[in-house]
C-alpha cells in the first residue's frame, strides 16, 4: 500500500519503487517532455535495481546520480511550471487557450474514454475523442466544450469514462 511516500515493503525494491513513483508523477504533470525531466527518468533509471548500493567508485564517477541527487533535481523540477494543467483530473496543455478566456486547452491525450449519453439515456462508449466526433459528427472543440461545462450538444451529454 503507498499512501504519502509510505511504502509497505521490506525490501530494497520500496526505494525503487518510490523512484518508480516519481516518473509517473513526471509523465502525469507533463514533466518528461521537458529537457531537465528526461535527464532525470533517465537517471532514475540508471538508479533503479542497478548500482544502487555500489561502493564501484568507477560507476560513482561516472553518470549514474544517486537519491540524494535525484532529490534535489527533482525539487529544483517541481519549481518549474508543470506543461501540464490538471482541472478536475482531466489534463491539458498549458497556457494553450490562445489568450482567450473562453477558448477551451486542448486534452493532454487524444485516448480519453468517453460515453456520449443521448437524450434516450443510451450510452454510446468511444475510445477516443476522434471516434466520438466522427460517429456523432460533432467537431473535437464541441465536444471538449461539453465535457468541461457539463452542457449538451445535439441531445448528448459527454463524460469521460
Amino acid at each position: 500500500m503507498y499512501k504519502d511516500n509510505f511504502v509497505l515493503l521490506k525490501t530494497l525494491k520500496s526505494k525503487d519503487f518510490l523512484l518508480w513513483l516519481n516518473i509517473v508523477d513526471m509523465y502525469y504533470k507533463g514533466y518528461h517532455t521537458m529537457l531537465e525531466g528526461k535527464y532525470i527518468i533517465d537517471a532514475i533509471k540508471l538508479n533503479i535495481n542497478k548500482y544502487r548500493l555500489t561502493t564501484n567508485i568507477s560507476i560513482a564517477n561516472n553518470k549514474y546520480l544517486f537519491n540524494l541527487e535525484i532529490a534535489k533535481l527533482l525539487s529544483e523540477l517541481y519549481t518549474l511550471a508543470s506543461p501540464y494543467e490538471i482541472i478536475e483530473g482531466v489534463r491539458y496543455y498549458r497556457d494553450t487557450n490562445g489568450g482567450t478566456a473562453p477558448a477551451v486547452p486542448p486534452l493532454v491525450s487524444e485516448s480519453v474514454s468517453i460515453v456520449a449519453i443521448d437524450s434516450d439515456n443510451k450510452n454510446y462508449y468511444y475510445s477516443s475523442m476522434s471516434e466520438c466526433s466522427k460517429s456523432l459528427n460533432i467537431s473535437r472543440s464541441t465536444i471538449k466544450k461539453c465535457l468541461i461545462s457539463g452542457k449538451s450538444f445535439n441531445g448528448y451529454v459527454f463524460v469521460l469514462k
